[in-house]
C-alpha cells in the first residue's frame, strides 16, 4: 500500500522498488557480456559459444569432465571447478551417473515460467516517459511494456523512432508459444493500439524473441523439492550453481551477476554463502536519505 501511496500521492515513500537513479549500459545489457567476453579472452580464457551441454561426468564428489556439442562435433572439456548458471532441472537431468532418483524427481517437478518479446519500432519520437510499464487490463495479453530509448536513446539510432518491447508471459506448448512470428507481431500492435499507446499505422516493423526458462516459478512444493536438490549438488566438490536458474530463485540481474562474481571470489580463498545472496534484502542499490528528496544510487 505505501507503493500504491507513493505512485498516486507522491509520498516521501522509503521502498527499495521504486528508485530514482541506476546505472545502465549504454547500448543495453548485453553491453556487459561483450565486455565480459573482450576481458575474458584478453587474459588468455576462451569463450565456447553455440555449445549445448551433453552431460557432466562425476567421478566420487567432483566433475571431472563436461561433454558439450559443438555443430556436429562432441567435445569434452575439463577443468578444475564448474560454475553453472544453467538450469537445475536441466543440470541433474544431465549428471552422469545419475544422482539418486529423489534427487531426480525433485528436480522434474520444479516449474518455470517462459516469455516472448514482441519488439516493435514506432515511427514517433516519444510514447511515455518510463522505462517500462506493467500492464493490468484484462483487455489484453500483453504483461508489460518496456521502452528501450527511455533505459538509453543509444540504443535506438534513429531518434525520431521509438523501440518498444511488448513482453507476454507464458509456457512452451501453450497457445501464445505456439503462434507463429507474424500473429504474435500483428497481436502486440493490436493491443498497442487497444491500450492507446500508438496507432497500427505507426508501426513500421518487428520482430520476436521467445526465451524457455526465464522465470523459476514458486509452485507448492518447490522449497521442499529445492532442499533435495540443494544437499545433493553441496556433495559435488567442485560445483558451484549461479544465477535466477542456477539457484531457481526469482532475483534481479544485479543478485544473478553477485553470485556468480562471488562464487569467483572464493576461488581467491574467499568464504561466500551463494545461497544466502538476495535472501534478506529485496534490492541491492543504496539507499541515500536527506530531509528534502530521496536518492537512489545503483
Amino acid at each position: 500500500m505505501t507503493a500504491l501511496a507513493h505512485a498516486l500521492w507522491r509520498t516521501n515513500y522509503g521502498g527499495k522498488t521504486l528508485i530514482k537513479k541506476f546505472h545502465y549500459p549504454v547500448y543495453g545489457s548485453g553491453q556487459m557480456w561483450e565486455r565480459l567476453q573482450q576481458n575474458v579472452q584478453n587474459l588468455g580464457g576462451q569463450i565456447q559459444i553455440n555449445s549445448k551441454v551433453i552431460s557432466l561426468g562425476l567421478k566420487g564428489r567432483r566433475i571431472h569432465e563436461i561433454v558439450v556439442q559443438q555443430g556436429e562435433e562432441k567435445r569434452v572439456l575439463a577443468g578444475s571447478l564448474v560454475i553453472s548458471s544453467m538450469p537445475l532441472s536441466e543440470l541433474i537431468a544431465r549428471l552422469d551417473p545419475p544422482p539418486p532418483t529423489e534427487v531426480i524427481e525433485a528436480a522434474r517437478n520444479l516449474r518455470y515460467r517462459d516469455f516472448i518479446l514482441v519488439g516493435l519500432i514506432i515511427n514517433r519520437p516519444h510514447l511515455f516517459p518510463d522505462q517500462w510499464i506493467y500492464v493490468h487490463s484484462q483487455k489484453v495479453k500483453v504483461g508489460r511494456i518496456q521502452n528501450f530509448k527511455n533505459w538509453s536513446a543509444a540504443m535506438v539510432p534513429d531518434q525520431k523512432m521509438t523501440s518498444l518491447g511488448m513482453e507476454y508471459f507464458c509456457n512452451k506448448g501453450d497457445d501464445l508459444w505456439t503462434l507463429p512470428d507474424e500473429d504474435l507481431i500483428a497481436l502486440a500492435i493490436e493491443e498497442l493500439t487497444i491500450l492507446g499507446l500508438a496507432d497500427a499505422a505507426e508501426v513500421e516493423g518487428g520482430v520476436v524473441f521467445r526465451q524457455l526458462k526465464a522465470y523459476p516459478a514458486y509452485n507448492l512444493g518447490y522449497q521442499d523439492n529445492l532442499k533435495i536438490i540443494k544437499h545433493f549438488l553441496a556433495s559435488i566438490s567442485n560445483l558451484r550453481t549461479v544465477g535466477r536458474n542456477g539457484m531457481h530463485r526469482y532475483n534481479n540481474m544485479d543478485h544473478s551477476m553477485l553470485s556468480g562474481m562471488m562464487a569467483v571470489k572464493n576461488l581467491d580463498e574467499e568464504n561466500h554463502d551463494l545461497w544466502e545472496i538476495n535472501l534478506d534484502h529485496s534490492y541491492l542499490e543504496k539507499l541515500t536519505t536527506t530531509s528534502q528528496k530521496p536518492e537512489f544510487t545503483a
